[in-house]
């Protein structure tokens, strides 16, 4: 007891040192680790989730573990304390009725004697000499053929009774029968303790003691039985009268009960046993100092016995095994929570980890990697199914490319169809032209027409960017200018019109630049008009 007192004081004071130690320990630690401080915080890692949420779960199942245990413990401490009652109200039972039993049986007996030896002897006589309230000579069919009660003699019945026909089995075989402390027969109220014997020629004498009488011969003994019983090791065994007045220690005599602090409930009240285990605090009259106290009680030959101990003590056993069971617990469970930890981080994390490390080569390009992670089916499954994924994916990535290969030299055709061919070789003027894209598809274009027998228009430009959108922006263009021109209209209002329409609904934002020429064949005077694109190189006759 005294050791586990101990035990109880010390381990919270323990615990909280611990807890703030490494509390300060881990602050610190953090508070100098300035690259942990400075790194940008990211997704939480399913390792940390995993090691949070089973935390969580580790320690409700820890609580209610706990929380089982206390109450599995505290049920079981008051199963025992109530047979440590029962043990210690039993043996004053046992004591109690055993002397009441034995001291009137002897006077029983010696009334018989006395009786036997004087017939004529008065009956109330005996009882004012042995203090019995009533005497009775009763034959074998059970009529009392004397009595100290003038009213029962050749009227009353033992049999009509069932508290008085009891004693019937003083005419068969049995010779001695002590009966209960019980209400007399009579009447069903008077309470009697009696006795009978059997008579050497026929029939039984019984005798009775009222209550006081009773109670007067068996105080001095109660108090001798209980004053020194103890319950437990701090316990206490305690007997009131009918009263419920105390008459365990002589100081306390004609004191109620509920001085001491226990007050009656209606079970006791009707002298019935406890179904429970009660709580109180009980006053200790020496040192005024009132402890909670745990008790019960029952009733034995008008007596009420009642078996208490301090509550600490009934539940020590219950505070020894819960602090046991707990640190227990959380030994076992942190042990289980490591174990888990580690056994799914090597099962499960790092075979992710491999994995992710993988897809991330995968992602980064490099489609010719495999995922090779067996350790055990479902990883296997899971490697096949991603280097599946990733060779479906593979042949659909050179179909796709194929297919946008094919497209693209058809565009190609396209885009060379829409450009003049046929290069004109006369005697006037000579004309050749070629685009080789850098794709397979460009933005450059050039173009020339005859506006009419004498004029020759002809012209370079070059669209923003590469592909199919600049093809796209190149014909358009391409067309605009030819619509323009045909027309009859001057180069700069060609390109000034043309830029209009290009610019509508343009948010892509795409531009041309462009260089064009109206040649007249008749005077060899030629219009141009430069929009940002490469100045022209002019060669003369001479060679400048």
């Amino acid at each position: 007891s005294y050791a586990f007192e101990f035990v109880k004081g010390a381990t919270l004071p323990m615990i909280l040192g611990n807890s703030a130690a490494v509390g300060i320990s881990l602050f610190v630690v953090s508070f100098f680790n300035r690259d942990v401080n400075k790194r940008e915080k990211k997704n939480e890692q399913i390792s940390q989730t995993f090691q949070r949420k089973l935390l969580i779960l580790i320690v409700i199942a820890c609580v209610v573990t706990s929380a089982f245990t206390y109450f599995l413990q505290s049920g079981m401490a008051e199963i025992e304390t109530r047979d440590v009652f029962t043990s210690a109200m039993t043996d004053v039972i046992t004591d109690v009725r055993g002397k009441s039993n034995e001291t009137l049986l002897n006077i029983t007996k010696n009334i018989r004697s006395e009786y036997e030896n004087n017939k004529a002897v008065s009956l109330d006589d005996l009882a004012l000499k042995y203090n019995v309230s009533e005497i009775n000579i009763v034959d074998s069919q059970g009529i009392v053929i004397n009595s100290t009660l003038d009213e029962l003699i050749g009227t009353f019945d033992m049999n009509s009774t069932e508290q008085s026909k009891e004693f019937m089995v003083l005419t068969g075989d049995e010779t001695e029968f002590v009966q209960l402390y019980s209400p007399q027969g009579i009447d069903g109220v008077t309470m009697r303790k009696y006795a009978g014997v059997s008579l050497a020629h026929d029939g039984f004498i019984q005798v009775g003691y009222n209550a006081d009488q009773f109670h007067k011969m068996l105080d001095d003994f109660v108090i001798d039985v209980t004053k020194n019983r103890h319950v437990g090791s701090t316990g206490f065994v305690a007997v009131c009268d009918e009263n419920l007045n105390l008459v365990t220690n002589t100081k306390r005599n004609e004191m109620h009960i509920s001085t001491i602090g226990i007050i009656p409930d209606e079970v006791m009240l009707d002298g019935k046993t406890a179904t429970k285990l009660y709580r109180t605090n009980i006053i200790n009259e020496e040192t005024n100092f009132s402890e909670e106290y745990i008790y019960a009680f029952t009733f034995v030959e008008g007596y009420c016995i009642i078996a208490a101990m301090p509550f600490s003590e009934a539940m020590l056993m219950r505070d020894a095994s819960l602090y046991t069971s707990i640190f227990m617990l959380i030994l076992i469970f942190a042990a289980l929570f490591i174990f888990i930890y580690f056994l799914i981080k090597k099962v499960i994390i790092n075979n992710l980890q491999k994995i992710n490390g993988t897809l991330s080569e995968i992602t980064g390009g490099n489609l010719n990697v495999k995922v090779d992670v067996r350790t055990n089916a479902e990883f296997s499954s899971l490697s096949d199914d991603i280097n599946s994924t990733v060779s479906t994916l593979k042949r659909y990535i050179n179909e796709a490319a194929a297919r946008i290969d094919k497209e693209l030299e058809y565009a190609k055709q396209i885009q060379l169809s829409a450009l003049p061919s046929d290069f004109p070789d006369t005697d006037e003027y000579t004309i050749f032209a070629q685009m080789i894209a850098a794709k397979e598809v460009g933005g450059d274009f050039y173009d020339f027409y005859s506006l009419d027998d004498n004029t020759v228009l002809f012209l370079a430009a070059d669209v923003s960017g590469k592909g199919i959108p600049a093809a796209m922006f190149m014909m358009t263009a391409k067309t605009i200018i030819k619509d323009l021109a045909e027309r009859g209209l001057p180069v700069d209002e060609i390109f000034t019109l043309a830029n209009e329409k290009l610019c509508e609904n343009n948010e892509s934002g795409m531009f041309v630049t462009a260089w064009m020429g109206i040649l007249n064949l008749t005077t060899g005077n030629l219009q141009f008009a430069n929009a940002g694109h490469n100045p022209p190189v002019l060669k003369r006759v001479n060679g400048e």
